[in-house]
């Protein structure tokens, strides 16, 4: 069973586990932490949300060679951050996830960057499973 390694740039989350567990899939997750995004000494962000320097040099170093995918939460502007981070290779393997009530009026400023994927955040382990072929509900 092939591996599929994926970067969530994004609060922690079981979105996910649910592929792994009921379809299979074995995943192989780097995940940023509540202190990347909460902590004290942090640089801020588009709307008051935050971006520690570990989790910017996370997104800066991401390559196709280290993740299959990479996840984005929007988090009111602060994955604008890693979006303009991530190198041009993985960007048309990338998700842009959003909470279900956003109105997503930044997505047009994504898709000036190179994004073309986005979804509410409970969609994301079905994106991960259209991306390899498995087209089944989460």
């Amino acid at each position: 069973m092939r591996t599929i390694r994926v970067l969530v740039l994004d609060t922690p989350a079981s979105y996910l586990d649910r592929v792994s567990k009921e379809y299979g899939v074995q995943l192989q997750v780097t995940q940023i932490s509540n202190e990347d995004i909460w902590s004290d000494t942090l640089n801020f962000g588009m709307g008051g949300y935050r971006a520690s320097v570990r989790a910017q040099n996370l997104a800066r170093s991401a390559h196709p060679d280290d993740y299959d995918y990479v996840i984005i939460g929007n988090n009111m502007g602060q994955g604008f951050i890693f979006a303009r981070l991530i190198c041009e290779e993985l960007r048309p393997k990338t998700l842009i996830v959003f909470n279900p009530s956003s109105s997503r009026s930044e997505v047009p400023d994504y898709k000036r960057l190179g994004f073309s994927h986005f979804a509410s955040r409970h969609e994301q382990g079905q994106w991960i499973l259209e991306q390899i072929g498995l087209n089944r509900a989460v």
